[in-house]
């Protein structure tokens, strides 16, 4: 079961979440764990945003603007890595592309549903456009995360 660090983590993200933007979103096992999937707790949780919340988030918390790190799958402007003494690591992946087909595609979410997680409110993407972007992630542990998915979905429907 999730616990103290999630909460904390979570706390830390909505307090520096820039005010005006609706763009962001918990991506990958957080997100997971936010709609009632039980994976345990995430190792990292990714936050998925534009390049503008990411520069707020960034200078929230006082880290500098990393330069771009090269990946054969994924691409994002700007990546960083945040390790907060006490919370789980956030991935910030900002403006990300997905190497598909030959192509650098954008990963684009059309769902932004809020989720309270021990008094923080946080945003992640509907279970449908989850497992859509697992799927597109493509990985041994995306292709599982999205099967979780799946079974949920099927069981929703039944």
């Amino acid at each position: 079961m999730p616990g103290q660090r999630l909460a904390e983590t979570l706390h830390a993200i909505a307090n520096a979440a820039p005010a005006a933007s609706g763009n962001w979103w918990i991506i990958g096992s957080g997100a997971l764990v936010l709609s009632g999937i039980d994976i345990g707790e995430p190792h990292d949780i990714d936050l998925f945003t534009d390049r503008a919340s990411a520069l707020v988030f960034l200078d929230y918390w006082k880290q500098p603007v990393p330069p771009p790190q090269p990946d054969p799958h994924f691409r994002s402007d700007p990546f960083a890595r945040i390790c907060i003494e006490g919370l789980l690591p956030i991935d910030l992946l900002a403006d990300l592309h997905l190497h598909e087909n030959g192509h650098w595609n954008p990963v684009r979410l059309e769902s932004r549903i809020a989720v309270d997680w021990a008094g923080a409110t946080v945003f992640v993407p509907s279970l449908e456009e989850q497992h859509t972007l697992f799927l597109r992630f493509g990985r041994k542990k995306d292709r599982e995360r999205a099967a979780l998915i799946g079974d949920r979905l099927s069981h929703r429907q039944a």
